[in-house]
């Protein structure tokens, strides 16, 4: 069961800050004053292979693997870092998010659940080159 990390650092008044964590989800949350989500991150698979999920509404969605540095052995474990991630397994991670989330306030919990069920792991799509064949014939 998720449960909320007293203490988060608040740097801004326009802009709470609210941390909530079990032994499988980090869940980190910032909403304006009214209570509305305006960014979230959900780390997710904590004990194994960790991913984070990051959505900010004016910039979209995100989806990383962390590399704890346990790889680096060699060199001596190094600072976590974010590399490119797997597909997001959504169904799984949502059903554990709905598990664990029972405690937060509904509002919040509907909030980033809507996220979560949003996110499309499609890519953006480049303009296929038939177009632009199309288009440039004459040149040619």
């Amino acid at each position: 069961m998720l449960r909320e990390i007293t203490g988060v650092r608040q740097d801004s008044a326009e802009v709470r800050r609210r941390w909530f964590q079990d032994d499988y989800l980090d869940l980190f949350v910032w909403t304006d004053r009214a209570g509305a989500l305006m960014a979230f991150q959900l780390a997710y698979d904590r004990p194994g292979d960790e991913h984070l999920l990051e959505w900010e509404h004016a910039r979209g969605y995100l989806h990383r693997r962390v590399d704890d540095g346990r790889t680096a052995e060699q060199w001596g474990r190094a600072a976590p870092l974010l590399a490119l991630g797997k597909r997001f397994p959504k169904y799984r991670v949502v059903g554990a998010y709905d598990a664990r989330s029972a405690g937060l306030e509904a509002s919040l919990r509907a909030a980033v659940r809507e996220k979560l069920i949003a996110f499309n792991n499609a890519r953006p799509r480049s303009r296929p080159r038939s177009r632009f064949r199309a288009r440039n014939a004459h040149r040619l």
